[in-house]
């Protein structure tokens, strides 16, 4: 059963979405409440055929089978336990884990002291092209096309009045030229130039709550700035399960560097490696590398492709 704790990236598409996110992302629907009597609330009729209801059937099966996370509250609590880095929050109330099949996608919200379950099911190619797409990030601009910062989808800004009230929105990645702000039910769809407009017409100002990354260009500079201290935020992976994270650069030499989960507990065992200092990422050469707009790629090939990524990251600006 390839059943794995989600990574952060996949978190946000555990929840429920608008329908413009639902249709993008092949949401075909979702099973909701006590573990023993979950409902299935339909999304996009279009998807939810009888070959997808087959694929359920035998998913739920297995994850009710003997042993496994949904043989009974019991067995959920434990799974989850044995598998603490599927936890969604510090208190670990929620704990997510997704499951491919050949077609679909499940993912698993879990809060085992309620008993409580949410499965999104998705058509997988749907949705991994879309999350690879977010990846980007939103463009912000000028009214006329000047670009003014990349925000990563699902992280706030901050716009200011032109009386000074302050107002904090989330944003979510639509496609390259249109973002939605505000969280459902009440969120709205803007082309990037028409969010623009608005805002000049209102005199309001829009900026990033987090701080936004180093626009670095090549392996040289990304060498001068990394240092113990700088922060990362890993938004590409070759095991899916660290993409999202936060990391904090504990040692740079001539070799690479060495980086750790931030906020994670130094005896949790990415954290352990390598003394208490972490994984480390070799420099390697030049040609293997790649950089645009604040995101540092390194491939095991000169071949920039994503079967050959290895990490792709943003350096922080608040501790670069």
């Amino acid at each position: 059963m390839n059943l794995r704790p989600m990574n952060r990236e996949e978190h946000k598409y555990s929840y429920k979405q608008s329908r413009q996110l639902a249709g993008q992302t092949g949401c075909i629907g979702y099973l909701r409440g006590p573990l023993n009597s979950m409902g299935f609330r339909p999304e996009l009729s279009d998807l939810n055929t009888e070959a997808f209801r087959a694929d359920l059937g035998i998913t739920l099966e297995a994850l009710r089978h003997e042993g496994c996370i949904l043989e009974n509250r019991e067995r959920m609590q434990a799974y989850c336990l044995e598998h603490l880095d599927s936890a969604m929050d510090r208190e670990s109330r929620e704990y997510g884990f997704r499951m491919d099949t050949d077609k679909y996608a499940y993912l698993l919200r879990l809060n085992p002291r309620e008993g409580e379950v949410y499965i999104y099911c998705y058509f997988r190619e749907w949705l991994d092209q879309h999350m690879g797409h977010a990846r980007r990030g939103i463009r912000f601009i000028t009214p006329c096309y000047v670009d003014l910062f990349r925000l990563q989808d699902g992280d706030k800004i901050r716009i200011t009045t032109w009386d000074g009230r302050t107002l904090e929105r989330t944003c979510r990645y639509v496609d390259e030229y249109h973002l939605e702000i505000g969280s459902y039910p009440r969120e709205e769809i803007y082309h990037i130039c028409q969010f623009a407009e608005l805002m000049e017409r209102a005199r309001n100002t829009v900026e990033p709550l987090r701080a936004p990354a180093c626009q670095i260009k090549n392996l040289s500079q990304l060498k001068k700035c990394l240092k113990a201290g700088s922060r990362l935020e890993v938004i590409g992976h070759c095991r899916p399960e660290c993409i999202g994270e936060m990391r904090k650069v504990t040692l740079a030499n001539t070799q690479g560097f060495y980086s750790i989960v931030d906020g994670e507990p130094p005896d949790s065992r990415l954290n352990q490696g390598n003394e208490g200092k972490g994984p480390v990422l070799h420099w390697s050469n030049a040609p293997f590398w790649a950089f645009q707009d604040g995101v540092c790629g390194l491939y095991s090939d000169k071949d920039h492709t994503e079967q050959n990524l290895i990490m792709a990251f943003r350096v922080l600006t608040d501790a670069a």
